[in-house]
């Protein structure tokens, strides 16, 4: 079983159901399931063989899990609080991979070969 089969599951169970964030404005899981099939379709044309997030909790982290896991490609969370040189050397061990980054995180790190950038708001 894969992270893509858990969400069929609940959203065949729930559809209408808000899978992340408010009731007010959440994301049902049908709404979760489409956008996690566009995502994992976009991460299935990049290069990269690991999915990694860092950044803050949010709807981009659990939409990120289960496009990776659709697109069928490992999912690496980094904590963000660790050092830039640790995130870095981190993010190399991983390479190839598309790393999917917040916004004010973007710069410190930026450049480790073999791993391509996206910004969370963009992914």
């Amino acid at each position: 079983m894969n992270t893509g089969l858990l969400l069929d599951m609940a959203a065949e169970a729930a559809l209408e159901r808000i899978a992340v964030g408010s009731l007010a404005d959440g994301l049902s899981f049908a709404a979760l399931k489409a956008n996690a099939k566009a995502g994992a379709s976009w991460l299935c044309a990049q290069p990269g063989e690991t999915v990694v997030f860092i950044g803050l909790n949010g709807p981009a982290l659990p939409l990120a899990l289960f496009a990776s896991g659709l697109a069928d490609k490992p999912f690496a969370p980094l904590n963000y609080r660790l050092t830039d040189e640790d995130l870095r050397k981190l993010l190399a061990r991983t390479a190839p991979s598309t790393a999917i980054v917040d916004q004010d995180m973007m710069a410190r790190v930026a450049g480790v070969d073999g791993v391509q950038f996206i910004s969370r708001e963009a992914f």
